[in-house]
């Protein structure tokens, strides 16, 4: 909604004069952005407030956040569906479902794909290897942190 409404305050002029310049998909968006009534952006831009600073509480006690992300490259311009789990389904709401809880509140994501590995070595050392790594590197990319650990979030189901 916040990032809909300031997309169509930015664009707004240019909507009105160049309206076909525009993919069919985002002028609808930026014409819904447009028409948003102001005192539901106040709303969702107090929640990001209050939900951003409760996840910038959990950098005191970890160091990075682990969420899944789709198992694809970025997709075709113009694509309107993604193949997941042998299942079309709308590209749109897949596409950033698991970065954008992040991405909103200000913060950077990276999406890093990490081969799935056998059941065997899931037990062993080399998914804890991985994980150590990925923490270095957090640490090196933003130095500073305080925490002492990593949280995981679990991969919600696609039904």
């Amino acid at each position: 909604m916040i990032t809909t409404t300031e997309g169509a305050a930015l664009h707004l002029d240019r909507l009105r004069t160049q309206p076909d310049a525009f993919d069919p998909d985002v002028r609808d968006r930026l014409i819904a952005g447009a028409l948003l009534p102001s005192g539901m952006l106040v709303q969702a831009q107090k929640f990001r407030r209050w939900y951003r600073d409760a996840v910038l509480r959990l950098f005191e006690v970890v160091d990075v956040i682990l969420a899944p992300s789709p198992p694809c490259t970025a997709p075709l311009i113009g694509s309107k569906t993604l193949a997941l789990r042998e299942r079309n389904v709308p590209l749109r709401p897949t596409i950033g479902i698991y970065t954008q809880p992040i991405s909103f509140i200000g913060l950077p994501v990276a999406a890093v794909p990490v081969p799935r590995a056998s059941r065997a070595a899931r037990r062993g050392a080399g998914d804890r290897r991985a994980l150590a790594g990925g923490c270095r590197a957090a640490r090196r990319a933003f130095p500073g942190t305080a925490g002492q650990g990593t949280a995981a979030a679990p991969q919600p189901a696609l039904d």
